[in-house]
C-alpha cells in the first residue's frame, strides 16, 4: 500500500471513530422504543427529555429524566407520578441487563406484563402501581430470583396467582391489591421465606386462607381484607407467628365452634393490628369465664359480624388503643372501665348498631378521643363529659331530657351527633366553649323555642343540622353569613319571617347546602341569594314564600339541585337557570308562562301538579303528557273538538236520510246521480273524521 493509501487509511480511521463511539446502545434503543408509547406527557419528563442529542458518549442516557446509569448501563427507570399516558410496553425492558429498579407508578399508562419477563434478571424492584395495566401475571414472574419488591397494586390484573410464585426467593415486598386476580390463593405462597409484607387485599380470591403462612418467619404484615375467602380463621397462625399486622376483614369466614373466640387471648404477643370485621363470625367473647386479656394488641377490630352476647370487662387491656365491636348483635351494658380509663389507653372505641342498653352517667377517660354509641338502646340523661374526647356520637338511642349538661362538656370537641333522640327544651345559648367544634348534629329530638344566636359564634363550624325539631321564630342574624359553614339544615320545624343573605356586596363562597324547607318563611326570596355564589343544593320548598323567582338566581353557578315546590311564587321561570343544574322541583306554586329551553330537560312533575298557568310544550325531553297545548301550531280547546264531532254527525245523518229519500222517490238516470253524489261527501266527510 503506498504513502497515499494509508494516509487515506488513517484518515478515514480519524473520521469514523467518533461517530461510531455514538451509534445508540442497546439501553438507549429500547428506551426509545418504550417513548414510542407515550401518547401524553403533560410536564414533558420524558417527551423532552429523552432524544439523540442528549446521549452520553459512554452509552447511558444520565442526563434523560428518570434514568439512572450505572457506568455504560441503565440500572434504574423512575417515571412514578408524571400523569404519563399511553401504551407501555414493558418486553422492551429486557434489553436492559443490568436494570435494578423499574418504577412507573401513579400514572396513566396501560399495557401487559410481557411473556419475556424472566430477562429482567437483575431486576430487584418492581412497581407498577395504580395503573391501568391488565392481563394475566405470566408464569415466568417466578423466575426473577433477585427481585425484592413488587408491586402491581390499583390494575386492572386478572387471572390467579400463578404457583410459580414460590419461585421469588429474594421477595421480601408483594402487593398485587386493588385488581380483578380471582382463583384461590397458591399454597406456594409458604415459599416465599423471605416475605415481609404480603397485601393481596381488594381482589376476588376464593377458598380458604392456605396453611402455611406460620412458614414465613421474617412475615411481619399480612393483608388478604375484601376477597371472598371463606373457611375459619387460622388461630394457629395467629397463635404462633411473629407477625404483627393482620387483615381478614372484609370476607365470607365464620367461625368453626362457638367458643373459638377464646383464643384472642392466647394471641401471640407480637400481633398489635388484628382486623377480623365484615366477615360472618359468630359467638361470645365470654364463654363462662370472662375474657380478660387480648395479648399485647393495640387495634382489635370485630365490627360487622354476627357475634353476640354480653362484652367482657376489658379491665385488664393495658395496651389497646382502638376496639371497634361496631354492627354485631352484643347485649347488656358498656363496660365502665371502657369510660373512665384510669388504667387504659383506650383512644377509640365504636360499640354502634348493637343491642346495648343501660344509663351512662359519666364519660371521664382522659385518653378516649373518639367514642361512637350509636344505633343501640341506652336511655337516660345524657352523660357528664370530661377528658379529651373530640368524636361524640350517641345518635338514634333513646336519651331524653334537656341540653343543660352540654354546656359542661369539653372544649376539645370537634364532632358531636345527638340526633334521634327523645331530647326536649331549649338549645343553650352559650358560645363560650366549642371553639373547635365543626359538626352538630341535634336534629329528630323535641328540641324548642328560637335557635341561639350563640350558634352563630361557633368559630369553625362546617355543618350544623337542627332538622326536624319544633324550632320557632326567625333564623339567627348572620348565621346565612357565616364565613365557615358548610351546610346548614333547619328543615321541618316551626321557623316564621323572612329570609335575609349578606347582601350582593358580600360573597359567601363557603355555604354550599341550605335546606330551610317544611318551615313558614314568608315573603319574597330576597335578590341577595346570589351572595351564595358556592351554593349547590337550594330546598326551600313547602314555606310561605311569594312573588317572582328573583332573576339573579341565574348566577348561581355551582347550583346542581333546586327546590322551590309547594310556596306561592309566581311570574315566569327564570329563562337562564345554571347548566348544572340536575335535579329541579317547582311544582305547587302559580307560575305561569312557558318553561324555558334549558328546563325541559326534566321531565313535568318538576313542574306540575300546580302551576296551571305554567305551559309545557309536549315535545320536550322528557315530557310524559302535556299538561297544556302542543308544540308547533295552534290547538283546539277540548270543547271545540266536542262541538266539532257532534257537528259531523248531525250532518252525516241528515246526508244519510236524504240518501234514503232519493233511493225511493227519484227517476232511475237521477237517483244514482244523486246517491254517487251523497256517497263521495259521506265518504269525504268520514275521513274527515278519522282524521
Amino acid at each position: 500500500m503506498g504513502f497515499v493509501g494509508r494516509f487515506l487509511f488513517l484518515l478515514l480511521l480519524v473520521v469514523t471513530t467518533p461517530a461510531l463511539g455514538q451509534l445508540p446502545s442497546q439501553d438507549i434503543l429500547a428506551l426509545l422504543a418504550f417513548k414510542k408509547g407515550i401518547t401524553h406527557d403533560p410536564a414533558g419528563f420524558v417527551t423532552d427529555s429523552w432524544n439523540d442529542e442528549s446521549i452520553d458518549f459512554n452509552g447511558c442516557p444520565a442526563s434523560w429524566n428518570g434514568v439512572v446509569c450505572n457506568g455504560a448501563s441503565v440500572a434504574g427507570v423512575v417515571l412514578d407520578g408524571h400523569r404519563i399516558s399511553g401504551v407501555a410496553d414493558l418486553s422492551v425492558f429486557a434489553n436492559l441487563t443490568m436494570l435494578v429498579k423499574l418504577s412507573m407508578a401513579n400514572n396513566n399508562l396501560s399495557g401487559s406484563l410481557p411473556s419475556n419477563v424472566a430477562s429482567l434478571k437483575s431486576l430487584k424492584f418492581l412497581d407498577i402501581s395504580n395503573n391501568r395495566f391488565s392481563g394475566p401475571i405470566p408464569d415466568d414472574i417466578g423466575s426473577l430470583r433477585s427481585l425484592q419488591n413488587m408491586s402491581l397494586a390499583g390494575n386492572n390484573f386478572s387471572g390467579t396467582l400463578p404457583d410459580s410464585i414460590d419461585g421469588l426467593a429474594s421477595l421480601q415486598s408483594l402487593d398485587v391489591s386493588g385488581n380483578a386476580l380471582s382463583g384461590p390463593l397458591p399454597v406456594a405462597l409458604k415459599g416465599l421465606r423471605s416475605m415481609v409484607a404480603l397485601n393481596l387485599s381488594y381482589n376476588a380470591f376464593t377458598k380458604g386462607i392456605p396453611a402455611g403462612l406460620g412458614l414465613l418467619v421474617n412475615l411481619q404484615s399480612v393483608d388478604l381484607s375484601w376477597n371472598q375467602l371463606d373457611g375459619g380463621v387460622d388461630w394457629k397462625f395467629l397463635i404462633e407467628s411473629t407477625v404483627t399486622h393482620v387483615d381478614f376483614s372484609g370476607n365470607l369466614l365464620t367461625s368453626t365452634t362457638p367458643k373459638e373466640l377464646k383464643f384472642l387471648a392466647d394471641i401471640s404477643e407480637t400481633v398489635v393490628y388484628l382486623n377480623l370485621s365484615n366477615n360472618k363470625l359468630t359467638g361470645s367473647l365470654i364463654d363462662g369465664v370472662e375474657l380478660s386479656t387480648f395479648g399485647r394488641l393495640k387495634v382489635l377490630d370485630l365490627s360487622s359480624n354476627e357475634l353476640s352476647g354480653d362484652l367482657p370487662g376489658f379491665n385488664y387491656v393495658y395496651d389497646l388503643e382502638v376496639l371497634r365491636l361496631a354492627n354485631n348483635g352484643f347485649t347488656g351494658f358498656v363496660p365502665s372501665g371502657l369510660l373512665k380509663g384510669d388504667s387504659l389507653v383506650l383512644n377509640q372505641l365504636d360499640l354502634s348498631a348493637n343491642n346495648l342498653t343501660g344509663h351512662i352517667n359519666m364519660i371521664t377517660s382522659t385518653t378516649l378521643q373518639i367514642l361512637n354509641l350509636s344505633s343501640n338502646a341506652l336511655f337516660g340523661d345524657l352523660p357528664l363529659l370530661a377528658g379529651s374526647c373530640t368524636v361524640l356520637d350517641l345518635s338514634n338511642n333513646q336519651f331524653r331530657g334537656n341540653l343543660s349538661v352540654f354546656t359542661k362538656w369539653s372544649n376539645d370537641l370537634e364532632y358531636v351527633d345527638l340526633s334521634q333522640n327523645n331530647l326536649t327544651g331549649s338549645m343553650p345559648d352559650v358560645s363560650s366553649q366549642f371553639l373547635r367544634l365543626n359538626y352538630l348534629n341535634l336534629s329528630h329530638n323535641s328540641l324548642a323555642d328560637t335557635i341561639p344566636e350563640a350558634v352563630v359564634l361557633y368559630p369553625k363550624l362546617t355543618v350544623l343540622d337542627l332538622s326536624s325539631n319544633q324550632f320557632s321564630g326567625p333564623i339567627p342574624a348572620n348565621l346565612l353569613s357565616s364565613s365557615m359553614l358548610h351546610e346548614l339544615y333547619i328543615q321541618d320545624n316551626m321557623l316564621t319571617g323572612g329570609v335575609s343573605f349578606p347582601g350582593s356586596w358580600s360573597k359567601n363562597l363557603s355555604l354550599e347546602v341550605l335546606d330551610i324547607s317544611g318551615n313558614h318563611f314568608s315573603g319574597s326570596l330576597p335578590d341577595d341569594v346570589v351572595s351564595l355564589s358556592g351554593l349547590r343544593v337550594l330546598d326551600i320548598s313547602s314555606n310561605n314564600f311569594s312573588g317572582a323567582l328573583p332573576a339573579t338566581v341565574t348566577k348561581l353557578a355551582a347550583l346542581t339541585a333546586l327546590d322551590i315546590s309547594t310556596n306561592q311564587f309566581t311570574g315566569p321561570l327564570p329563562d337562564a337557570l345554571p347548566d348544572t343544574l340536575q335535579s329541579l322541583n317547582a311544582s305547587y306554586n302559580d307560575l305561569s308562562g312557558v318553561v324555558p329551553v334549558n328546563l325541559r330537560k326534566f321531565p313535568e312533575s318538576s313542574f306540575h301538579p300546580g302551576n296551571s298557568r305554567l305551559e309545557y310544550p309536549a315535545s320536550s325531553s322528557g315530557s310524559g303528557n302535556s299538561h297544556s297545548g302542543s308544540a308547533g301550531g295552534k290547538s283546539l280547546s277540548t270543547g271545540a273538538k266536542i262541538g266539532l264531532v257532534a257537528a259531523s254527525i248531525v250532518l252525516l245523518v241528515i246526508l244519510i236520510l236524504l240518501l234514503l229519500y232519493a233511493t225511493t222517490s227519484g227517476s232511475h238516470g237521477s237517483s244514482l246521480a244523486q246517491r254517487r253524489s251523497l256517497t263521495r261527501t259521506s265518504t269525504g266527510l268520514l275521513k274527515t273524521l278519522r282524521a
